[in-house]
This record gives structure tokens, sequence and C-alpha cells, in this order.
């Protein structure tokens, strides 16, 4: 008796006049689509089974995000401190699915400072680095009559539903100055490789439930 979750070798899949073939594992990937979409997804088994099932595509979409997560006591007017930042990327609007920070181009943090009439004392903008291992850190001179700063984080990043296309994001956080001690805890999202294809969003999975084949459709977003 076979099980009903056991992947089926050989399986096919077409979407739109494309065919993708499964891996040994049962499953295939179909790219991204540039807006929201419903469509068939047609599979195929050895022996000349086939399914069909409608599928909600959901445009892609990127979001970044950024929280200031630097010890309190390590600011002191006039002086320099580092300034650590957490950051995050996700794809498609969800933060289920996490991407490697990697994923950014040309990244920079642009730094506003401002007094307690929120006119800017203090601004600087400096590209970065990533270590996908650890927090972003960013020397800053603390300026006298500083009351707030916003921090804000901008990139660009390559459109997997397109062949050549980029989009720009940013994201922003802002903390009092001096700030409160943090209570911001750790990220539990794990980070999920890029695929080297431009694809990554629904995963089609050809079955045998009750002696006969269907095609589970589910989405990683």
């Amino acid at each position: 008796m076979l099980d009903a979750a056991a992947p089926i070798l050989g399986a096919k899949f077409w979407f739109e006049g494309r065919e993708f073939v499964a891996g040994s594992d049962g499953f295939a990937v179909i790219p991204f689509m540039d807006h929201e979409k419903n469509s068939v997804v047609v599979a195929t088994a050895p022996g000349g089974y086939a399914s069909a099932r409608n599928v909600n595509f959901v445009a892609e979409s990127w979001e970044a995000t950024v929280s200031i997560i630097a010890p309190h006591e390590t600011f002191i007017p006039g002086c320099t401190a580092n300034i650590v930042l957490r950051c995050g990327l996700f794809l498609s609007g969800t933060k289920r699915l996490r991407m490697p920070l990697s994923e950014l181009q040309s990244p920079s943090v642009s730094l506003d400072a401002r007094d307690e009439k929120g006119v800017t004392v203090q601004a600087s903008s400096m590209k970065v680095t990533f270590n996908e291992c650890a927090d972003l850190v960013v020397p800053w001179t603390y300026p006298v009559g500083c009351c707030s700063l916003n921090v804000t984080l901008s990139a660009n990043v390559s459109l997997r539903s397109s062949a050549n296309g980029t989009t720009s994001i940013s994201a922003t956080a802002s903390v009092q100055m001096p700030p409160a001690p943090s209570s911001f805890q750790p990220d539990l999202v794990g980070i999920i490789q890029a695929a080297s294809t431009r694809s990554d969003v629904i995963v089609p999975h050809l079955r045998l439930g009750d002696g006969n084949y269907c095609l589970d459709v589910s989405t990683i977003v």
C-alpha cells in the first residue's frame, strides 16, 4: 500500500503553456507572477493519470524591516556610539518567507537626528554591508540637543517575476533620545536561502490517495 504523501516520480506540470518537471520529492516550482492572477495548473503522472487545479497566484512583492536594538546606556550626548540595527527582508509581503540580506542591492542607511521641535540637527548616509549571522553595527556621534533619531534602510531588489526588473524598497525605525532599555526579542524566523532560479512561489505536488492521483497545490507565501 502506497503512502498517500509519497512523491510521484516522473510527474509533470503545465502552466500557461510551459512545462515544469517535478524533482525526486514530487514537487515542481512555478515562477512568480507580476500581478495577482487565477489560473489552472495541470499535472500528469506515468500511466496516463492527470489532474487540474485552479490556483490563485499572488503578485510578487518585497518588504524590508529595520529595528534599533542598541543598549540605551551606550548613548552619551557628544560621544560616538555604535547603533545596532536588526534588518530583515521578506518576500511577497509576508513574515513567513525571509530572504537573505545578500538579496539587497546597494543597501544604504540614513541617520536623521532631530531636536525637540522636529528640526534636523544632523543627517548622514552610508553604504552598508550585511553579515547574515550578525546584526548591522553603524557608528554614530550623538549630537547635543538630539531628541529623536530616525534610521532608514534603502536598497534595490531584483524581481523574480521579471528577467531584468528591479524594485526599490525602504524601511524606517525611530527612537527617542536617550532611548529606553531595549526589550527587543531574538528573531525566530529562519532564513530561507534564495533559489538559483527566478521562481519560488507555487509548489504543486502530485499525490496518490484512494487509488487515484490528485493534484495538491500549496503556496509558500
